[in-house]
């Protein structure tokens, strides 16, 4: 019930129409529903084990996690902000959680006014190089200019940085599975398996090493997908990611990436529903919970009537 509360944005204070009950008791008459203290109460305890929940899978990512943040202002004329995570799982799907609503201590007006300056130095070099000579001569770090003129001089520069990346991370993967081979002599037959298993890695690892062409150079050498509507990109990394190790960590990482405010407008849309004029007199707290559990209770419509109640919610998708 206290799902159903959440997602479908009940106001506390339905909870207590002197015809609901009544209404209940013609369905099942051993249910008592709970005062709206209770409920709000229960609602919180659901949104932090659910925060919880989230906090253990963003630990265990084995990717980068993309956050989008916003500005809004309720009908009551206070100032939010909403981070979103953008992630792509280890089964690389693309995911989004709200993770932050909380109210702001500073004006609006005065952190637009921030935002545009940024925009402002950034549409032009003169102005960033200017901007970075002040931050030099004033011990402070410059503004770095990421953009690369060519695409391909952008990938070769960061295919480097993550084919170092992935080759200290398989080395330290390495050495506790050799750890945990020694350690169980009581089962020689997994012990051997797993020593076969880390040695074809090697020999695998030795072979692309040795060979004359990098995975990149092989990947830039195949011929163009042809792609449709319903193409899925981050299918075709999956299926991939053997052949591509590298380039799929990288895929994993950069197309986490929105392209749109999309997620942020979501929120404030939902946040203005929930804190309406007649609910005004909810907490930050409460507010931000309420907000943050309903995007965590997303399912999608894509399922149908069977399967939606087979499975757990699952976060939602771009």
């Amino acid at each position: 019930m206290n799902k159903f509360i959440i997602h479908a944005e009940i106001p506390f204070l339905k909870l207590e129409d002197p015809y609901l009950q009544p209404w209940i008791n013609t369905m099942q008459p051993t249910f008592q529903v709970k005062g709206r203290q209770t409920i709000r109460s229960d609602c919180l305890k659901k949104y932090e084990d659910m925060k919880k929940e989230l906090q253990t899978e963003l630990q265990n990512l084995d990717s980068y996690v993309c956050l989008t943040s916003d500005i809004w202002t309720s009908s009551q004329n206070i100032g939010y902000m909403v981070v979103t995570a953008h992630y792509v799982d280890s089964e690389f799907k693309l995911k989004k959680k709200i993770i932050w609503f909380k109210e702001l201590e500073y004006p609006n007006s005065a952190i637009e006014k921030i935002r545009e300056l940024l925009k402002h130095i950034d549409s032009s070099v003169s102005r960033l190089q200017a901007f970075n000579s002040i931050a030099t001569r004033m011990g402070l770090k410059p503004k770095v200019d990421i953009l690369v003129k060519h695409a391909l001089e952008w990938i070769r520069k960061y295919f480097s940085a993550y084919e170092a990346r992935c080759a200290s991370e398989s080395c330290v993967v390495m050495t506790p599975v050799a750890n945990e081979v020694s350690s169980k002599s009581e089962s020689p037959c997994l012990g051997k398996r797993k020593l076969e298993e880390e040695f074809a890695e090697y020999m695998t690892q030795k072979q692309f090493d040795q060979s004359h062409k990098s995975e990149i150079d092989t990947y830039l050498e195949e011929n163009i997908e042809k792609g449709s509507d319903d193409w899925d990109i981050l299918a075709w990394w999956k299926c991939k990611s053997e052949e591509y190790p590298v380039l799929s960590t990288m895929a994993h990482d950069f197309l986490a990436t929105p392209l749109s405010t999309v997620s942020s407008e979501s929120a404030f849309s939902c946040g203005g529903r929930i804190l309406g004029d007649h609910r005004s007199s909810l907490s930050p707290q409460m507010l931000e919970a309420l907000i943050c559990a309903k995007d965590w209770l997303f399912i999608s419509k894509d399922l149908d009537v069977e399967e939606r109640h087979n499975v757990e919610p699952q976060p939602q998708q771009e």
